[in-house]
C-alpha cells in the first residue's frame, strides 16, 4: 500500500488532505496519543481512537502506522459518518508526517466488487484451518450442545461430525482441574469410553445486543503428556518414600525419623509425644554364630512384633543396625510407660536359632523436650545394664 505522507505539503495541509478526501469517504488524523485532529468525511467530538472501545480493533494499527507500519484489509469497523453502527468497509491506517511529529491517519471507503472476492477467500482459508487443524474446535450453543465440530475432534471422540452435532458437550468433557471457565484441564471420553487428558480454551459469543449465542472451545490432546508427568510425579513420590525407608525391615530410616521427630518438637506445646528406643541386645551374638541371614531375619522379626503393637499414629524407625526408636504422639507420660513396658517384652521372643531379646528407653517430651534422645538412650543403658547384672527393678523409663 502507498505511504501517505503530508511532508511534502505540509503536515495537515488542506491540499494534502482534500486529496485523500477525494479519494476516500471518510478520512480522521489521529496524533501520537491517539486524539483526532482532523477529520473530514464524517462527524467526531474530541474522539480518541486508543481510548475509544469502538476502535478496540483498530488499536494496533493505529499504534503501528505511528511507528511507520501501513495496514490495509477489509474489516467490520465503526462506520463513518458517526461511527454509531459497524458494517464492512477497506480501512488503511498509515503513517503521516514526520518522525518529529508522529500521526496516523484512517482511511475509509466502500469495499467494492472485490469483497465478495475477498470474503470468499477468507472463507476457504477459514474452512482449510478448521478442517485440516490438529486440535479440536467447537461451537456450543447456549445450552450446552454441539453446533459445529471439526473433524479432527470427532475422531478424537471416535466419532463423526454429523453423529456429534445437537448432543451436549458435557456427555464428553468432564472438567478436571482449573476454575477459570475459559482456560482448563478436562477428559474426554470417547464413544467407547476411552478417556484422554485435554486442555480446553473457550469464549463466549456475543450477539449485538450482549446476549450469549453459546461457546466457542479450542481443545488440545495433552494425554501423553499427562501420562508421563503422572509417571514422573509418582516416581519421585517412590523415590521419596523409599528415602525415608530401611529397605531390610521396611520401617522408617533415621532420616525418616528424624525428619517426623523435628515436626513433633515443633507442636509439643500443642501435643505432647515420647520417644522409646529398643535396642538388640545379643544381634551380634546371633550374627556371629548364625550368619548375617539369621541376624537380618531376627531384625525383620522384630519390627514386625513392635510395628503390630503401636498405634497407627505412632511411627517406627530403624535408627542404628540394631537400634530402633518408636515416636509416639499424642501420648502422657503414663501411657509413654505402659507402652515401653509392653514393647519390651515383645521384644523378647524366641526364634528357631535361639532367643531375641530387647532393651528398651523412653523420655517423655513433658520432662526433656531438648534431650529426648540423649535421655531415652540413658534409660536404654540403665535397662542394658539391670538385664546383664540381673537385677529385678521393672523402672525402665524416663
Amino acid at each position: 500500500m502507498t505511504r501517505f505522507d503530508g511532508s511534502s505539503s505540509g503536515q495537515g495541509s488542506p491540499l494534502g488532505l482534500a486529496a485523500l478526501e477525494a479519494l476516500f469517504d471518510a478520512v480522521l488524523v489521529v496524533d501520537r496519543h491517539g486524539e483526532v485532529v482532523r477529520a473530514l468525511g464524517c462527524t467526531v467530538d474530541r474522539l480518541n481512537v486508543l481510548d475509544d472501545p469502538r476502535f478496540h480493533e483498530l488499536w494496533p494499527e493505529v499504534t503501528g502506522a505511528l511507528k511507520g507500519d501501513v495496514f490495509d484489509e477489509v474489516a467490520v469497523i465503526p462506520s463513518p459518518p458517526d461511527f454509531t453502527r459497524e458494517r464492512l468497509l477497506r480501512i488503511r491506517v498509515a503513517p503521516w508526517g514526520d518522525a518529529e511529529s508522529p500521526h496516523a491517519v484512517l482511511l475509509f471507503e466502500e469495499p467494492g466488487e472485490s469483497v465478495e472476492r475477498i470474503l470468499l477467500s477468507r472463507l476457504r482459508e477459514y474452512d482449510f484451518v478448521f478442517r485440516e487443524m490438529r486440535q479440536g474446535i467447537w461451537r456450543l450453543d447456549p445450552s450446552g450442545k454441539i453446533q459445529v465440530v471439526n473433524p479432527y475432534l470427532a475422531n478424537l471422540l471416535e466419532s463423526t461430525p454429523e453423529r456429534l452435532i445437537g448432543r451436549r458437550a458435557d456427555e464428553f468433557l468432564k472438567r478436571a482441574e482449573g476454575r477459570d471457565a475459559d482456560h482448563y484441564e478436562a477428559d474426554l471420553v470417547t464413544e467407547t469410553g476411552l478417556t484422554r487428558r485435554m486442555i480446553v480454551v473457550g469464549t463466549e459469543i456475543e450477539g449485538r445486543e450482549g446476549q450469549s449465542l453459546g461457546r466457542s472451545e479450542v481443545i488440545t490432546d495433552i494425554t501423553a503428556q499427562h501420562a508421563l508427568q503422572t509417571r514422573l510425579t509418582q516416581e519421585v513420590l517412590q523415590m521419596t518414600r523409599l528415602a525415608s525407608l530401611d529397605p531390610l525391615t521396611e520401617v522408617l530410616n533415621r532420616r525418616g525419623f528424624e525428619q517426623r521427630l523435628s515436626l513433633a518438637v515443633e507442636h509439643a506445646r500443642q501435643t505432647p509425644f515420647g520417644v522409646v528406643l529398643l535396642d538388640l541386645d545379643n544381634l551380634k551374638t546371633i550374627n556371629d554364630r548364625h550368619g548375617h541371614a539369621a541376624g537380618d531375619a531376627a531384625l525383620r522379626m522384630f519390627a514386625s512384633r513392635i510395628g503390630g503393637a503401636i498405634r497407627d499414629s505412632d511411627r517406627l524407625a530403624r535408627i542404628g543396625g540394631d537400634e530402633f526408636a518408636v515416636l509416639a504422639v499424642g501420648i502422657d507420660a503414663i501411657g509413654l510407660q505402659e507402652m515401653a513396658y509392653r514393647l519390651a517384652e515383645l521384644g523378647t521372643f524366641e526364634m528357631d536359632f535361639g532367643g531375641v531379646r530387647a532393651s528398651v528407653g523412653a523420655a517423655h517430651s513433658d520432662f526433656a523436650l531438648d534431650q529426648m534422645l540423649p535421655a531415652a538412650d540413658a534409660a536404654m543403658y540403665r535397662d542394658k545394664q539391670r538385664r546383664r547384672t540381673g537385677d529385678p527393678d521393672p523402672d525402665r523409663s524416663e
